[in-house]
């Protein structure tokens, strides 16, 4: 008798064990598709921040070359505006050559003189009645130097000899 009720039970359990297997082999399955499902999603994830690097990097490139093209026209702008004035300045003469090199220094001279003729005149104002006393003439010549005076001064000073160093180092 108890052979029959382990032959019962070892019957039994045999004839359970492909099912059990049959369960966990499902569950392995299952368990495998949704890793490969999760693994597809982070590729993908991966691909599409790749392809999206890809296109930052595209629209970067584009973009200097964009400014690189628009330096060259530029550039190519200029040069072509120089040769022109460069070719009307030969065609009309000397004349023309000598007027266009006084424009700079005549409207300099004038900026100088109205400039100086400002101050005489804030000075002499300054000192109208003040004849004979230092102090008050002194204080009339302080009083018309200002701040703004001050940087001019400096401003000319500089691109005058700065300018003229550049020049010789560059010759």
């Amino acid at each position: 008798m108890l052979l029959t009720i382990l032959s019962a039970l070892f019957g039994g359990a045999l004839r359970l064990a492909p099912e059990i297997l049959k369960f966990l082999d499902t569950k392995n399955d299952r368990q495998h598709e949704l890793d490969m499902q999760d693994k597809q999603l982070a590729f993908q994830n991966a691909q599409a921040a790749n392809t999206l690097a890809q296109i930052n990097a595209q629209g970067a490139i584009d973009v200097q070359k964009a400014k690189v093209e628009l330096q060259t026209a530029d550039l190519s702008t200029l040069q072509t505006a120089f040769t022109t004035q460069q070719q009307m300045a030969v065609a009309s003469g000397g004349f023309a050559l000598a007027l266009n090199a006084l424009v700079r220094p005549a409207v300099t001279f004038y900026v100088f003189v109205m400039w100086g003729l400002y101050h005489l005149a804030s000075v002499i104002i300054g000192m109208h009645g003040a004849w004979g006393h230092i102090d008050t003439m002194a204080q009339a010549v302080i009083a018309t130097w200002t701040d703004n005076d001050q940087q001019l001064l400096v401003m000319i000073a500089s691109f005058y000899f700065v300018g003229r160093t550049l020049d010789k180092g560059n010759t």
